[in-house]
């Protein structure tokens, strides 16, 4: 059974210890997709993922005091989430193909060394622009992934689809999950 939770984090910041990793010129840089967009390992390193004219990554091992250079993972790549699985592998979703992009992907960073993309979805047809994902791993280490993908004929608003990978099948089969006449917008999951 899949639950999906909305959640709304506070977080507080202690500003004299704050370090710039980067200065974005995008007012798109953590975007509204509400997905993972920094995140802690099992050793305290964090690790964060970004848009800037691309998607970029950087990691700190000394609780934020210092970071690593940016790296770009993908100069088209928008809607960044992240997750880790039990094995310490950081996984990475976002929406590929520019601004108007009709695929979701997903690649790991496993040992200092980011993967090709894996498809979790594609619209080879580009009937409807996908935006927004966010990502989950269960205790199996299986991903969750759930988007959200603009309205076309038959549905004029948007929807949420989800999609599961799993290490003995890959990426399954998407579907709509929301599947309703009205806007469904700004998905997020939790995987309990």
């Amino acid at each position: 059974m899949k639950f999906i939770l909305i959640i709304i984090t506070v977080f507080t910041v202690n500003l004299t210890d704050a370090q710039i990793i980067t200065e974005s010129t995008q007012s798109t840089a953590t975007e509204r997709n509400n997905a993972r967009l920094i995140i802690e390992d099992n050793s305290g390193n964090l690790h964060v993922v970004y848009y800037d004219n691309g998607i970029y990554y950087s990691f700190s091992n000394d609780a934020g005091a210092t970071w690593s250079s940016p790296f770009l993972v993908d100069n088209i790549g928008r809607n960044p989430s992240v997750a880790f699985d039990n094995n310490g592998i950081l996984h990475l979703v976002y929406k590929y193909g520019g601004t108007t992009a009709y695929d979701i992907v997903h690649r790991t960073y496993n040992a200092g060394i980011w993967s090709e993309f894996d498809y979790v979805y594609q619209d080879a047809g580009f009937i409807a622009p996908v935006s927004r994902p966010a990502l989950a791993t269960d205790s199996d280490n299986n991903l969750h992934c759930v988007w959200q993908r603009a309205g076309y004929t038959s549905t004029p608003n948007s929807e949420i689809w989800y999609n599961k990978y799993t290490q003995e099948t890959g990426w399954g089969t998407s579907e709509n999950i929301s599947n309703s006449y009205g806007a469904s917008e700004y998905p997020t999951l939790t995987v309990y």
